[in-house]
C-alpha cells in the first residue's frame, strides 16, 4: 500500500512539472469541452490541445489557465462551433473550419501570444480579442456572408486579416502603441473598419469590388496610412490626429468618396483617384503639413480646406472634363499650386462662390488647360502673391485681392 501511494504521488507531480498533452478525436455530432488549468506550485513547461472533428453539427471548447499554452482545433463539415479561453504568457492557439456557418471566437490574455483562424464557406463569423505585449493576429476568410472582429489592447501588435466573397464585414480595433493592422476585402458589398489609438501604428488597407466602404481613425503619432480601392462606388472616411503622420489614398474606378480630416502638425497627405465621378473633402488643421492631390477622369469634385500656418505644399491635379475645384486657406505662409487639365473645369470656392484665401504670406499658382474654363477667386490680407495662366478658348478669369 505504501508504495503504490509513493508512485501515484510521483505521477501526479510528474503531470504537474511537465508539459500536458490533450488529443481529442471527434466523429459526426460530437461536443468536445476541455479544461485546463495549473494547480501547482512547481514549474509548469505548458499544456497542449488537440482538437480535430469531422463531420456535421460539432461544437469544441477549450479553456486553459497557465503558462506556455498551445491549442490546435480541426472542424471540418458544417455547423461547427469553436471557442477558446486561454490566460497565461507565451500561448498559442490556431484554429481551422472547413464547411458552412462555423463560429469561432480566440479570447487570451498574456504575453507574446498568437492567434490564427482560418475559415472556409459561408456565413462565417470569427472574433478575436488579445490582451497583452507582442501578440500576433491571423485571421482568414472565404466565400460570402464572413464576418471578423478583432479587438487588441497592448503594445507591438500585428494583425492581419483576409476575406475574399460578398457582404465581408471587418472591424479592427487596436489601442496600444507600434501596432500594426493589413486588411484585404476582395468582392462586392464589403465594410471594413480600422481604429488605432497609439504611437508608430501602421494601417494598410485595400478593397476590389462595388459598394465597399471604410472608415479609418488613427490617433497618435507617427502614424502610417496605405489605402487602396479597386471598384465602383466606393466610400472612405479617414481621420487623423497627431503629428508627423502620412496618409497614402488611392481610389480606381468610378462613383468613388473620399474624406479625410487630418489635425496636427507636419502631416503628409497623397490622394489620387482615377475614375469618373469621384469626389475628394479634405481638411487639415495644423501647420508645415504636405499635401499632394491627383485626379483623373469626368466630372471629378475636390473640396480642399487648409486651416493653419507654414503649409509649404498643397498640389493639386485634374485631368478630364467637366471637374471642380472648391478651395478655402486660411493661414499665413501657404503655398498653393493648382492645375486643371481639361474642358469646361472650374477653380471656386465653396458652394460656387470665389475661393477664398485669408492671411498673410500666402502665394498661389492656378494654372488651366482647355476652353471653357473658369476662375474664380479672392484674397483677403497683405502681402499675397497670385499667379494666373490660362492656355485656350472663352475662358474666364476673376480675381479680386482686398
Amino acid at each position: 500500500m505504501k508504495r503504490h501511494k509513493k508512485q501515484s504521488m510521483t505521477l501526479s507531480a510528474l503531470i504537474a512539472s511537465l508539459s500536458l498533452h490533450t488529443t481529442a478525436f471527434a466523429t459526426s455530432n460530437n461536443t468536445a469541452d476541455i479544461q485546463q488549468t495549473t494547480v501547482t506550485n512547481q514549474p509548469v513547461i505548458g499544456q497542449n490541445v488537440v482538437v480535430d472533428q469531422k463531420g456535421d453539427a460539432q461544437h469544441a471548447m477549450v479553456n486553459q489557465v497557465g503558462d506556455g499554452q498551445t491549442v490546435r482545433i480541426k472542424q471540418h463539415g458544417q455547423y461547427s462551433s469553436a471557442t477558446t479561453l486561454t490566460r497565461g504568457q507565451k500561448n498559442w492557439i490556431s484554429l481551422f473550419q472547413g464547411g458552412e456557418e462555423q463560429t469561432s471566437t480566440i479570447f487570451q490574455q498574456g504575453d507574446r501570444n498568437v492567434d490564427k483562424s482560418h475559415q472556409k464557406g459561408v456565413a462565417n463569423t470569427s472574433y478575436i480579442n488579445t490582451l497583452g505585449n507582442n501578440n500576433y493576429t491571423i485571421s482568414r476568410q472565404a466565400d460570402t456572408l464572413n464576418e471578423t472582429n478583432i479587438d487588441t489592447l497592448g503594445n507591438d501588435n500585428v494583425i492581419f486579416t483576409d476575406q475574399d466573397g460578398i457582404n465581408n464585414i471587418t472591424r479592427i480595433y487596436t489601442f496600444g502603441d507600434a501596432n500594426e493592422a493589413h486588411t484585404l476585402l476582395l468582392g462586392d458589398d464589403n465594410a471594413n473598419a480600422v481604429a488605432v489609438q497609439g504611437t508608430d501604428n501602421h494601417s494598410i488597407t485595400s478593397q476590389q469590388g462595388e459598394l465597399n466602404q471604410l472608415s479609418i481613425i488613427h490617433q497618435g503619432h507617427k502614424n502610417l496610412v496605405l489605402s487602396t480601392q479597386f471598384g465602383d462606388r466606393h466610400t472612405q472616411q479617414t481621420l487623423v490626429f497627431g503629428n508627423d503622420n502620412t496618409q497614402m489614398l488611392q481610389q480606381i474606378g468610378e462613383d468613388n468618396r473620399f474624406a479625410l480630416t487630418t489635425e496636427g502638425n507636419n502631416n503628409q497627405s497623397y490622394f489620387y483617384t482615377n475614375g469618373q465621378s469621384n469626389e475628394i473633402s479634405f481638411l487639415t488643421l495644423g501647420d508645415n503639413n504636405h499635401t499632394d492631390i491627383t485626379q483623373t477622369g469626368i466630372d471629378n469634385s475636390t473640396q480642399l480646406h487648409l486651416i493653419g500656418d507654414n503649409n509649404a505644399h498643397l498640389i493639386m491635379r485634374q485631368d478630364g472634363d467637366l471637374n471642380t475645384i472648391d478651395l478655402i486657406i486660411d493661414g499665413h505662409n501657404n503655398t498653393a499650386l493648382i492645375t486643371q487639365m481639361g474642358n469646361n473645369n472650374h477653380l471656386l470656392g465653396l458652394d460656387s462662390s470665389s475661393l477664398a484665401i485669408t492671411g498673410q504670406y500666402n502665394t498661389l499658382n492656378l494654372t488651366q488647360y482647355g476652353h471653357n474654363n473658369s476662375l474664380l477667386g479672392e484674397q483677403l490680407g497683405d502681402r499675397h502673391v497670385l499667379t494666373v495662366s490660362q492656355t485656350g478658348e472663352l475662358n474666364a478669369a476673376i480675381v479680386t485681392q482686398d
